[in-house]
């Protein structure tokens, strides 16, 4: 493809229709029009010294014959303070003579390559006029704080310049981190990763990565001269090893000094971008012609300043080009492989295919004016106070989104409230915003959002330590070919958000940096921690690892499996590639246990064919408690060589949910026994028959309530093993063995808008129009509210069973115990699916929205 210069449509259309007449401009050398072309555009380049992220269009070596195809995106990104890494939008309009066209087209045997060589040859003989395109140049902050902004710009054909300070080198520590424990070379092994996660093995080794060290007039020729062969060994000893080395230009260190126009250095590194460029496979790569009016359309508003279009826009101009219009199904096309190429943004998604991101940089001042590093921060004022409260707590409300955008440097971007809800919507799908809507009703929003990514609060200590060896069991994804992105997990974390809350500590969310911890229960919590290479999830008991419920881990095990496949082929979707790979070839998972404060691990298919394995503490470890993980839900039954529970559980004592699992699995037959071989008298039966007698489930709770307190005020325990011993005597002792099983099917529509407390009017609503039943007691245990709250409730409301069931659900609501789990609505679904209250949980579902 021959872009031609702004103005040509007469000649574009003569070109399209077959019959082109190309006048023959003046020549003149390729330096001397290099020189102009530099000149005039670094006079147009807008600055902004207040600005950490800034994306200008500059003129770089037209010698990338590369982009006679199409543009090939190439990016910037900061390495440290001083780090940047460029990649580079590279497209060379040439203006040809007759005659050199006449030559190509006279010599059909010449394939991309050639033609490519013979257009290089004439430029260096400066026989032919070039016009020297814009470039996309844009330049990301190295500091960790950025992290998240760069899904949307990396792309795996770019080309990278990672930038060091090269009076530090690059194991100095550096002074802005106060961890102390941070390094340019721990950065660019970080960067690197990230880089290279999504990559696949290419005959053209895209990406590419050069590394270059700035502040070389701080030293002598000699000086730098030494320096360049230390920094290059230290480069190659960190990377020669690398999985995905061929990628890395390690050999080799660019010296500049970016304060003076004319060094040597920084030409040698443009120089060497440019041959890179040469390298892709992607020089004649066919792009449909019928793309090149509504391609130059958007190049031309692009060049204009114009950031967003709408979707409606871009069709009418479509439609405008008469003849060369494109049908919708292939504006679609064009959309699409234009986002993969990084051209501009457009997400196939109902709430997001009205606009376009034409100029896709934009996006990295809007995302700054909440990602953004404390050294960029203003001194004080209201827009610090908001980005102190955001970094500690990981809560952003709308309000304070939108005053951060009124500030000068984005308010130009988003000029109207429909852009916003956009840029908003793009997001949450990106999962950069966490929404955990309130519903006073169906289409009532969110007031604030959470915000993983820019936490800087470190994991508490007193936290970590409650990951006991005795009460833990832990899962591990170990991404198989490099270390988990930071994106990558604030995105996996953001999905975990959705299905369960985060826990509150001192009215604080349990949200830090590169961790989470949330309540799976009233008995149970997961932990989420990114640690290196692997993605470790805690699911830590109350009590004992004993009483972990395999159907609670499973769930959780699934959807964390789903999630990140699911977010892994996202980013390999995002970043241009098509990924067909299944789930096993994306990640390894591990399983295992604390010990002795660490965490044991142990590959799942190791795990699933030994009985135990020796940690490196020297431990025997069983892998049952692992296996949990891993169990069959729909199996309700035991092997045949079940011994039952272990002597260590057998000495623990059950919950009320417990109980009702237990109730559940005996049934009101053989009730009467067990109750009789617990040690309780045929009148307590008969009194509690007298009671409960409308609903057995309720009968049965209150019997083994009734036991629990008559073994307690006899100063015994009730425990598992009195249990046991009472089920064995009637021949069902494998009851017990189901006692941890638990119904999480609801989990599958387990959303972040389900997460916010429930409507007082649906609360009314539940009981005015009896979509409950007569279950209080087994409600009032679903809703973990204690044996003394349940009776108090039957004895304030006797033989009033509406208000009864009104007073539980008021009383859950409103509860404010500090064990207690905050009351969603996506709990309130769960307790009615256990009393199986179908019109109740029906009439939820339709109020919330839920499929």
């Amino acid at each position: 493809m021959i872009p031609l210069k702004k103005g040509s449509g007469d000649i574009l259309t003569k070109l399209l229709l077959g019959n082109p007449e190309l006048k023959e401009q003046q020549r003149r050398s390729v330096e001397s029009q290099i020189e102009q072309n530099v000149d005039q555009n670094i006079d147009k380049v807008p600055s902004d010294p207040k600005s950490n992220l800034t994306t200008n269009e500059s003129k770089l070596n037209p010698y990338n014959m590369d982009n006679l195809q199409s543009k090939q995106q190439r990016q910037k990104n900061k390495a440290a303070p001083e780090m940047t890494s460029s990649d580079r939008q590279q497209q060379i309009p040439i203006q040809t003579s007759q005659k050199t066209l006449k030559g190509i087209q006279e010599q059909p045997s010449h394939t991309a390559h050639s033609i490519q060589d013979d257009l290089m040859e004439k430029i260096k003989e400066g026989t032919d006029i070039m016009k020297i395109a814009p470039s996309d140049l844009v330049d990301f902050g190295g500091q960790r704080s950025f992290d998240m902004t760069h899904q949307l710009f990396i792309q795996h054909r770019g080309t990278f310049i990672l930038m060091f300070d090269g009076r530090l080198g690059l194991y100095t520590e550096l002074e802005e981190y106060s961890q102390g424990d941070v390094t340019a070379a721990s950065i660019l092994v970080h960067w690197i990763n990230s880089i290279l996660t999504y990559c696949t093995k290419s005959v053209d080794k895209m990406p590419r990565i050069v590394f270059a060290a700035t502040h070389s007039d701080s030293f002598s020729e000699d000086e730098k001269n030494k320096l360049v062969v230390i920094f290059q060994e230290e480069l190659t000893k960190m990377f020669s090893s690398h999985k995905l080395h061929e990628h890395i230009l390690y050999d080799k260190v660019f010296f500049i000094n970016a304060t003076d126009e004319a060094d040597e250095e920084i030409g040698r590194l443009k120089d060497k971008l440019v041959d890179i460029a040469f390298q892709q496979s992607t020089w004649g790569q066919q792009m449909p012609i019928v793309w090149v009016p509504l391609d130059l359309q958007i190049s031309d508003m692009r060049t204009d300043g114009v950031k967003f279009i709408t979707k409606e826009k871009l069709l009418e101009m479509n439609k405008n080009n008469k003849e060369f219009a494109l049908s919708e199904q292939r504006v679609e096309d064009f959309l699409l492989v234009q986002h993969s190429i990084g051209k501009l943004l457009y997400f196939n998604e109902p709430a997001l295919r009205d606009f376009i991101v034409i100029q896709p940089s934009a996006m990295v001042n809007i995302l700054r004016a909440f990602i953004t590093d404390r050294m960029f921060w203003p001194e004080n004022g209201p827009i610090r106070d908001i980005l102190e409260n955001l970094s500690s707590t990981g809560v952003l409300t709308k309000t304070d989104l939108f005053t951060l955008w009124l500030q000068p440097a984005f308010k130009d971007i988003l000029m109207n409230d429909r852009k916003q809800d956009y840029v908003v919507q793009v997001l949450l799908h990106l999962d950069i915003l966490v929404e955990p809507k309130h519903y006073a009703g169906k289409d009532f929003a969110a007031d604030s959002y959470l915000v993983p990514c820019i936490v800087a609060s470190k994991f508490p200590p007193t936290m970590q330590n409650a990951a006991t060896d005795d009460r833990t069991i832990c899962i591990a994804y170990h991404l198989k070919e490099t270390v988990v992105p930071s994106a990558l997990s604030f995105k996996l974390i953001g999905a975990a958000i959705s299905i369960w809350p985060l826990k509150l500590v001192d009215a604080r969310y349990c949200l830090y940096y590169q961790a989470a911890v949330m309540d799976t229960d009233t008995r149970n919590e997961l932990q989420i921690h990114v640690k290196g290479q692997r993605i470790v999830a805690y699911l830590v008991n109350d009590m004992s690892k004993h009483l972990i419920s395999p159907d609670l881990a499973t769930t959780i095990q699934e959807c964390l499996t789903l999630a990140l496949g699911r977010i892994l082929k996202f980013y390999g979707h995002c970043f241009g590639r098509e990924n067909h790979h299944v789930t096993s070839d994306l990640f390894e998972i591990e399983v295992g246990e604390v010990c002795k404060g660490e965490t044991c691990l142990i590959p799942l298919s190791d795990a699933k064919t030994k009985a135990h394995w020796r940690c490196k503490n020297g431990k025997i470890h069983n892998t049952k408690f692992p296996l949990n993980w891993v169990v069959d839900k729909n199996k309700k039954q035991c092997d045949s060589n079940c011994k039952g529970l272990e002597t260590e559980a057998q000495l623990l004592t059950p919950d009320d949910q417990h109980f009702v699992q237990l109730a559940r699995t005996i049934g009101i037959g053989d009730f009467y026994n067990f109750f009789i071989e617990l040690g309780m008298e045929k009148a307590d039966y008969d009194n509690l028959n007298f009671r409960y007698f409308s609903n057995p489930m309720d009968f049965m709770l209150m019997g083994l309530f009734e036991w629990r307190d008559k073994t307690e005020s006899d100063q015994l325990t009730a425990t598992f093993g009195k249990l046991q011993k009472a089920l064995t005597a009637i021949e069902r002792q494998h009851y017990l063995c189901q006692i941890h099983r638990e119904d999480h099917t609801l989990v599958e529509k387990a959303h972040s808008r389900l997460q916010d407390v429930p409507s007082d009017d649906v609360i009314d609503a539940l009981t005015d129009k009896n979509l409950i039943g007569d279950c209080v007691v087994h409600l009032g245990v679903e809703l973990c509210l204690s044996i003394g709250d349940i009776k108090k409730t039957l004895y304030n409301f006797p033989r009033d069973l509406n208000g009864q069931v009104h007073d539980l659900l008021t009383k859950w609501k409103n509860c404010n115990e500090i064990k207690m789990v905050k009351p969603t609505i996506y709990r309130l679904m769960v307790a009615l699916q256990h009393i199986k209250a179908a019109k109740g949980l029906s009439f939820v579902k339709k109020t919330y929205g839920v499929e």
